[in-house]
């Protein structure tokens, strides 16, 4: 739960979660990442909608496996 910062100060990381222990807060990277993808994709729920990214990669898993001719995006195991 100790989140150290560059100065040795401790404070209790009550917010930390699967990404921020694996690559911290705040990672500039990242944050540039996330920007660049908000600026290409909108956020859209998949229902009966679709976008170009989205299009893209369904077409080239499909084309890598005989009989696949379709996907579906899923953002958890309930849904799927």
């Amino acid at each position: 739960v100790w989140l150290e910062l560059d100065d040795g100060r401790r404070l209790i990381d009550g917010i930390s979660s699967w990404w921020v222990t694996l690559h911290g807060h705040g990672e500039p990277c990242i944050a540039e990442a996330i920007g660049h993808q908000a600026k290409e994709l909108e956020q859209v729920i998949f229902a009966n909608f679709r976008h170009g990214p989205a299009s893209t990669l369904s077409t080239r898993l499909c084309g890598k496996w005989d009989g696949l001719d379709r996907m579906f995006f899923s953002d958890n195991g309930s849904t799927a």
